[in-house]
């Protein structure tokens, strides 16, 4: 339910960026005819100094709540699906995997948006994919990574994996509109909502997006998150070509993000991040600011929802699994399909059951949301309308610490990199984040210590249980 609180929530464009909520979707650039900058937080955001956004408030997820999750999905799937609480309007929920190709092999988890995208190509329903890609000649004064097409499965091969980067669709989008492609479009759920939300103003990009896939969402990292893990791993970001964020290996765990940073001169480094600075992704060191305001963790607008399968019986099998939520009747008939020719693998799940795969995500975007929000408004903040309503759930004072330190952790990991990148000084970083983090272990350790006792019980059993079927 949205919040009573009008008065105190954002009306324009500018409001959402200089409050630090844009997401950097582009959006309203692409709308405008106006220009995203690269800023030095390693962000995207409007120029809105150069270009009057005043009028294009419509697209942005930020603003006019509404056309929230729950209204877009319930005009596009209502006459087809259930409506479960966090996930949206859905017609199955799965976890499954590829069975047929390399799609499994080279994919962040069990290999189906990769896949998904190719049988779409196969089936001819669309031209076209709009997903990330690495950017030729990338340096460290730029994005590693932005929004592009491919228009062959070998193409949608190369670019699988999924990429821990900030992404805006402004240039791309004016492609898809100049073009004729039938195209499918993957991105993170504030991305596909903005989409959708265009869609309904921009009458040739809801001709040309005939599919959406959305990633299951924990929140963007800017790109100065990969030059943290580049320069904590001894590699200066001068010296950083690209990078892998998560790759398997037989003695990779499915939970770890064990990424690979490629030098200038060809080098490879392979380091788990948890072992960075930072590094381990759910502290929230340098995310978007934001992403303190979001409550879709599945990206309840898009066709296909699509992440990680993080339930003890499948979380223990370090090829990946994957959590499938379809919405679309053409989405579930894709996977029903594909499984019945065992071209894929589908287990059905309950919706119980896909939440709990992303527990930590609705507890970030719900009850801790509910107590941002509300911290906000105490100080006369000005706050995005959620559909989480400030103060909602009664939390114990140390989960409120918990909430309260990791946004100390994403402010002031964002403040301290730039330092360090303009000081040519790491250690600035390091000095100013190490307790921090610390401090935030020992906060959440506290608070979850017997589900953390039973999950990891859980997965030893199951573990085992796959080590002798596989024997």
């Amino acid at each position: 339910m949205p919040s009573k609180n009008n008065s105190r929530n954002l009306a324009t464009i500018s409001e959402v960026v200089k409050g630090g909520y844009c997401v950097g979707c582009g959006t309203c650039a692409f709308r405008a005819g106006g220009k995203m900058l690269f800023t030095d937080m390693g962000e995207y955001v409007p120029d809105i100094d150069s270009t009057d956004y005043s009028a294009y408030a419509s697209s942005c997820p930020s603003l006019q709540p509404e056309q929230n999750e729950t209204v877009i999905g319930s005009n596009l799937f209502r006459e087809n699906a259930t409506h479960e609480i966090g996930l949206g309007h859905v017609t199955g929920t799965f976890a499954g995997y590829a069975n047929e190709g390399s799609f499994r092999q080279h994919g962040t988890s069990g290999g189906m948006v990769s896949w998904v995208l190719a049988e779409l190509m196969r089936k001819d329903i669309i031209d076209s994919v709009v997903h990330v890609k690495e950017v030729e000649g990338a340096n460290t004064e730029g994005p590693f990574y932005e929004y592009g097409k491919s228009t062959t499965i070998s193409e949608v091969k190369q670019n699988s994996k999924t990429k821990y980067h900030v992404v805006e669709l402004s240039k791309i989008l004016r492609e898809i509109k100049e073009s004729d492609d039938r195209v499918a479009v993957v991105g993170v759920p504030c991305m596909i909502k903005s989409l959708r939300r265009l869609a309904r103003l921009d009458k040739d990009i809801k001709k040309r997006v005939v599919f959406t896939i959305s990633l299951v969402c924990g929140h963007l990292k800017s790109v100065n998150w990969s030059r943290s893990l580049s320069w904590g791993a001894g590699i200066h970001p001068n010296q950083m070509k690209n990078i892998q964020y998560r790759i398997k290996g037989e003695s990779v765990p499915a939970r770890a993000y064990v990424c690979q940073i490629e030098t200038q001169d060809g080098t490879q480094k392979i380091l788990d991040t948890a072992n960075i600075v930072g590094g381990k992704y759910n502290v929230g060191s340098l995310m978007l600011p934001a992403c303190d305001y979001c409550d879709d963790v599945v990206g309840e607008t898009a066709d296909l929802t699509i992440g990680d399968a993080w339930l003890p019986k499948y979380d223990v099998d370090n090829r990946g699994t994957n959590l499938l939520i379809t919405r679309s009747n053409e989405a579930r008939n894709l996977l029903i399909s594909a499984m019945r020719e065992n071209r894929i693998y589908l287990d059905n799940i309950t919706a119980d059951e896909a939440r709990s795969s992303q527990s930590g995500g609705f507890r970030q975007r719900g009850e801790g949301l509910s107590h941002r929000l509300q911290l906000a408004l105490d100080i006369g903040k000005k706050v995005p309308e959620k559909r989480i309503r400030p103060g909602e759930f009664k939390l114990t004072a140390l989960r409120k610490e918990v909430y309260k330190r990791r946004s100390i952790v994403s402010r002031d990991s964002r403040i301290a990199f730039k330092e360090a990148i303009e000081k040519n000084d790491y250690s600035i970083f390091v000095s100013r984040m190490k307790r921090q983090l610390v401090i935030l272990r020992h906060l959440e350790f506290a608070t979850s210590f017997p589900r953390l006792f039973i999950n990891k019980f859980n997965r030893a059993i199951r573990g085992i249980a796959l080590r002798m079927g596989r024997a």
